[in-house]
């Protein structure tokens, strides 16, 4: 699945690039739609904080969009998207064990006879 998503983004990366010159707004559209794929390619292939790193880039990404094109609804989505990563952030942060502690075991003991 992450390679799918990946070529999608190239896809529309391609689109955006043709399109520039012909329609900045269909030009703007298929980027930031390549930006969305890049970080649901990252969501799928890594865990935690690589898929945190990943929404980051893809908030950045339409809220730059919608700055550029001038769509309130835009930029109000990127930013919804960037508080929902601070969210996750602050989650990701507070639930790891402190500096120095021994990781717990998570395999069942069998019991000493």
């Amino acid at each position: 699945m992450p390679a799918l998503a990946l070529a999608l983004a190239a896809w529309h990366g391609v689109l955006s690039w043709a399109w520039r010159a012909t329609s900045e707004e269909a030009g703007l559209n298929s980027l930031a739609v390549a930006f969305a794929m890049v970080g649901f390619a990252i969501g799928l292939q890594f865990d935690r904080w690589w898929a945190v790193v990943g929404w980051a880039v893809e908030s950045a990404a339409i809220v730059w969009v919608g700055l550029k094109s001038r769509r309130d609804w835009m930029r109000l989505g990127g930013a919804v998207l960037l508080a929902w990563t601070i969210v996750r952030l602050v989650v990701l942060g507070s639930s790891s064990r402190p500096p120095g502690s021994a990781p717990s075991s998570t395999r069942a003991s069998a019991p000493r006879w």
